[in-house]
């Protein structure tokens, strides 16, 4: 597998860091940029161009909800994977049908996020080989 290039965001610097971590300690992941509100991440995902993008939900400026809207209204396809507390049917229903590719609930496994970043990049890179 090549080096996946991951972004993320999120407003708990805590939480921030602990997932840059994850990301770092992965050899095949690379962590190209953190940001800590919405407006930060959107610029980022334009000028460094992630493989995948971590985002919270929850977040002070503009939820996880708006900034995917935007996303995938400038016809921007990189995948998303929503992280949130929110674990309700409801949440989840719209962030998938706003566009994301996957929500994964907090607390999680460290396992379980690697794992789903690295089966987005595989189903992504399936998909662009073979149109």
């Amino acid at each position: 597998m090549r080096e996946v290039n991951v972004a993320i965001a999120d407003d708990n610097e805590r939480i921030l860091d602990m997932l840059g971590e994850i990301i770092e300690q992965d050899q095949d992941l690379n962590l190209i940029g953190k940001a800590d509100n919405g407006e930060d991440i959107y610029h980022l995902i334009k000028e460094k161009k992630p493989d995948v993008v971590l985002l919270d939900i929850i977040m002070p400026d503009q939820d996880g909800f708006s900034i995917l809207k935007v996303i995938r209204s400038s016809q921007n396809y990189t995948p998303v994977i929503l992280l949130s507390g929110r674990g309700e049917d409801s949440a989840q229903v719209k962030g998938l049908e706003l566009g994301a590719d996957d929500y994964i609930t907090k607390p999680f496994s460290k396992t379980v996020l690697v794992s789903k970043i690295r089966a987005m990049v595989r189903r992504t890179n399936q998909y662009v080989s073979s149109s």
